[in-house]
């Protein structure tokens, strides 16, 4: 999982890769990906082991309705990947400052009665969702409710905590799509059904205080008609302060529903703009028709209009080969002054979207609109299933008709070729996005799967200043690759779950602005006479993408210093050991299980890294790059460990992990993490088995060119191949790995 992590709220441990899903087109949810290992507290006063803060990957992140959220830090904001929405209802992200918020259409109407906004405040989920379930917080007059999905623990005085899974949330969100359904014919949205006496709040949240307004306080009237010209009830209005959010935007005040033709808001004298949401109901979902009034002024009572007709662009794609439309997302971002700003997303599920075009550019500060999309090879279409990632900008200052088309000039093709020693169903999930787009309304989902092992063909819009990550994955592990950018008609192969599968660092495949905004994390570096540790067990070899691995595993890990035991524990892939001296020579051992491998290749690793201490806490990493302290601030002053790297290559190697019998040859490239010290390679040697290490006997080892070598040996036809890897540079730093199993041999 990419390292972004060390921007959101300090929290223990480092999930794995978040569960996923075709369930938005499958209907079916896939479980959760293994939690997070722990740091153990040392066993000698010298040193001691502590959690490492916020983990490096993908948080999962369960909504109230039942819908699933895969969150990871883009350029210091929480951005949510949706992976599991039972209702396919819409979802808006709302990003307000350093505020960001995902809500599912149908619970924007009872935003302050009933529903409050923490439940879908993102980084508050993060920080205080435990063990899949969502704490929630009740108040009622009365007998304690019964509220469908929420188990009640402990009741008292009105007040009530209780908690949803990720099963009972469904019932919830079933319940709240009916009542939802029932009321927007009327616009009243409380006082009935599961909102009759009964709040609801994320447990551990603040409570709101009674809010006393700092400034002299206008009304304003929204007017708004519906798609027949007639006065609207039952749809929402959004108005947000757009010189600067701060001054209006809180999510208890900026949504209000039109009622009879009318939604009012008390604001500050300023400048703002509004959306009107105004919905349709479908079969299986809905069709929105989204009103944008890009600038207006509010100087006293105030009023303006929002006119459903006035949404005539419907959202439409074309691509170069036959795709089924998944999702879009549609965003807009408005600039206020002093570099604020405000985005708003609109995540369809393949239902209707319409956009009211623009042609006057705000007076005050800009706006821009953007659309990413993701479709698919049409069901049961013949040949290697394919996929588009596609990204759409419209030009500063407007919103333009929404008809989009995607040029093979504008595409990159992308080969991903998925590696797995037993068949399966795997899937993609992809985000990415523009400068504009990073850290303000990127969003993204996942799409439907494919067979493997097998090819999958990806065509992105290309260009060098749009950023992509990709995870390719199974049920209970997969891949995930680092961001990188890729150009207008360029043809690559990207091989996933390549084996044999071992411990790799991350890596920074962007350059310039883009890298700034997105800084990798070094593997192994000092600060503060901390030792931080971040690793990414059963990872793949594919080196031009940056692969870094994710799943359930379990292990140990032991620190030494001088020959001295520092600190031992369970194995977690993110943490730091506090050293009461610092050490000459590190010795770090990280023995590593997957407890329900996806097959029986590469299921344990035993890697040793020896290193001669780099005790330079004063050196600067490059911009690209960032270190954290101990109060998990980023910084760039930190040393860079000189750990060795391994990357295999198996001659002949299939897809199902097998590579022809006869003669084996394995091109292993030895290296550093970035940006450390990059000494040269002195030596290496390997060793072979096929009884599962029992019995070892020594490969021929040849140098090819710096840093890499060729492994060759004989081994009988129809075994699998447990490999012992060693080198070491000119520094004295060293490598010995172990992988059991690590790939296999045809008959």
């Amino acid at each position: 999982m990419h390292r972004q992590l060390l921007r959101l709220r300090p929290r223990s441990g480092r999930p794995a890769l978040a569960a996923a899903a075709a369930v938005l087109v499958c209907a079916a949810l896939l479980p959760a990906l293994g939690a997070s290992a722990f740091a153990q507290q040392a066993t000698t006063s010298s040193a001691s082991a502590v959690p490492a803060g916020p983990a490096a990957g993908p948080v999962s992140v369960l909504l109230i309705d039942g819908d699933r959220l895969s969150v990871r830090s883009v350029a210091g904001h929480p951005v949510s990947t949706v992976v599991a929405a039972p209702q396919r209802v819409p979802i808006w992200a709302l990003h307000l400052g350093a505020a960001s918020f995902d809500f599912p259409v149908d619970a924007v109407p009872y935003l302050g009665h009933g529903l409050d906004p923490s439940l879908f405040d993102v980084p508050l989920l993060q920080r205080l969702e435990s063990h899949g379930r969502l704490p929630v917080r009740l108040a009622f007059a009365g007998a304690v409710p019964s509220v469908p999905g929420i188990t009640i623990t402990s009741s008292a005085n009105g007040s009530a905590t209780g908690y949803l899974t990720a099963g009972s949330a469904k019932a919830f969100g079933a319940a709240l799509d009916r009542q939802y359904r029932a009321e927007h014919a009327t616009g009243n949205y409380s006082g009935a059904g599961l909102f009759a006496g009964v709040s609801i709040a994320l447990a551990g949240a603040a409570v709101p205080q009674p809010a006393h307004p700092d400034f002299p306080m206008h009304t304003l009237t929204v007017k708004g008609t519906n798609a027949f010209g007639k006065a609207d009830t039952g749809d929402v209005a959004l108005v947000i302060n757009a010189d600067n959010p701060a001054l209006f935007g809180d999510p208890n005040e900026v949504f209000n529903v039109f009622h009879r033709g009318s939604a009012k808001f008390s604001l500050p004298a300023g400048h703002y703009w509004a959306i009107g949401d105004f919905v349709e109901f479908l079969k299986r979902t809905v069709s929105q028709r989204e009103v944008v009034l890009p600038q207006f002024t509010v100087a006293g009572n105030s009023a303006i209009k929002l006119a459903a007709r006035s949404a005539s662009s419907k959202v439409t794609i074309r691509t170069p080969r036959p795709a089924t439309n998944g999702f879009d997302t549609w965003s807009v971002v408005r600039y206020g002054l002093h570099h604020t700003s405000a985005g708003f997303a609109d995540l369809t599920f393949g239902s209707p979207l319409y956009v009211s075009p623009t042609t006057k550019k705000p007076a005050d500060g800009s706006i821009q609109a953007s659309l990413t999309a993701q479709l698919g090879s049409p069901p049961h279409a013949k040949g290697v299933p394919y996929g588009y990632n596609l990204d759409f900008s419209g030009p500063m200052g407007v919103i333009p008709a929404q008809h989009w088309t995607a040029s093979p000039a504008s595409l990159a093709t992308v080969t991903d070729n998925f590696y797995l020693n037993a068949k399966s169903r795997a899937f993609w999930l992809t985000i990415g996005g523009n400068l504009s787009q990073i850290g303000s309304v990127l969003i993204g989902a996942s799409t439907t799967g494919f067979r493997v092992p097998g090819p999958f063909i990806q065509y992105l819009t290309a260009g060098r200043s749009i950023v992509w990550l990709t995870e390719l994955f199974t049920n209970s592990a997969g891949q995930l690759d680092s961001w990188h950018t890729v150009l207008p008609g360029e043809h690559v192969t990207e091989n996933w779950n390549q084996y044999p599968l071992h411990p790799q660092p991350d890596v920074q495949l962007l350059s310039g602005k883009l890298a700034t905004l997105l800084p990798a994390i070094p593997s192994g570096f000092l600060a503060d006479n901390y030792l931080w540790l971040v690793g990414s067990p059963f990872s793949d070899n594919d080196t031009q993408f940056g692969h870094i691995g994710g799943g359930e595993f379990s292990g140990q890990y032991s620190l030494s210093g001088d020959g001295h035991r520092l600190a031992r524990g369970r194995y977690s892939s993110f943490f730091r050991v506090k050293l009461a001296k610092l050490p000459s020579v590190l010795t770090l051992t990280e023995q590593l299980r997957q407890p329900q491998p996806l097959s029986v290749l590469s299921p344990v690793t035993d890697t040793t890294w020896t290193m001669h201490t780099n005790p330079n806490q004063s050196a600067t990493v490059p911009r690209s790059w960032e270190c954290a302290n101990l109060n998990f601030e980023l910084i760039r002053h930190c040393a860079i460990q000189p750990m060795l790297t391994l990357n295999y290559q198996v001659s002949g190697l299939g897809l199902n992990g097998v590579s022809p019998a006869g003669q084996q040859s394995i091109n292993v490239h030895v290296g550093h993490i970035e940006p450390g010290p990059q000494s040269a390679i002195k030596s290496a040697a390997a060793l072979v088995s096929w009884d599962n290490g029992l019995f070892w006997q020594p490969a021929t080892v040849t140098r090819t060119s710096a840093g890499n070598y060729r492994v060759s040996f004989d081994p009988p036809a129809g075994v699998n191949v447990s490999l012992k890897f060693t080198a070491t540079d000119t520094a004295a730093n060293s490598i010995s790995e172990t992988i059991t199993d690590a790939y296999a041999v045809g008959s």
